[in-house]
This record gives C-alpha cells, sequence and structure tokens, in this order.
C-alpha cells in the first residue's frame, strides 16, 4: 500500500510541475502582449488593466504552487 501512495505521490508532484510550467508560460505571454498593448495609441487601458490583474493572478499562484513542491518531502 506504501508503494501506491508514493506513485500517488509523485504523480502529484509531476502534475503541479507541469501545471507550474504552463502557468509560467502564461505569465510571460501576458508580459509580452501587455508591453504591445500599452505601446499602442489609443490602447483600450481596460483591457490593459484586466490583463495586468490577470497577471498577478497568476503570479500568485506559481509562488504557491512553487511553495507548494518545496515542501514537498522527497
Amino acid at each position: 500500500m506504501l508503494f501506491t501512495h508514493e506513485i500517488v505521490g509523485d504523480m502529484e508532484q509531476i502534475h503541479t510541475g507541469y501545471r507550474l510550467e504552463g502557468l509560467m508560460v502564461e505569465h510571460r505571454d501576458l508580459d509580452h502582449v501587455i508591453s504591445k498593448l500599452a505601446c499602442q495609441p489609443n490602447s483600450d487601458n481596460e483591457q490593459i488593466k484586466r490583463l495586468k490583474k490577470r497577471k498577478l493572478i497568476i503570479k500568485d499562484i506559481i509562488n504557491r504552487l512553487k511553495l507548494q513542491i518545496d515542501s514537498t518531502p522527497a
């Protein structure tokens, strides 16, 4: 039974790693989009504001996942 528990724990850590990687890509993409929009004349400030908020939420999730990975026993 312990063996099954170890496999499940490993799979959860792998899933968390993939999720973390995807969120980091999304965060980087949002940064790029926000920069491009901010440079355009007549850009939609409300859209930029929403994107920045989404970026902050993603950064918070990234930080929590990193803590979760760091606190997982080896």
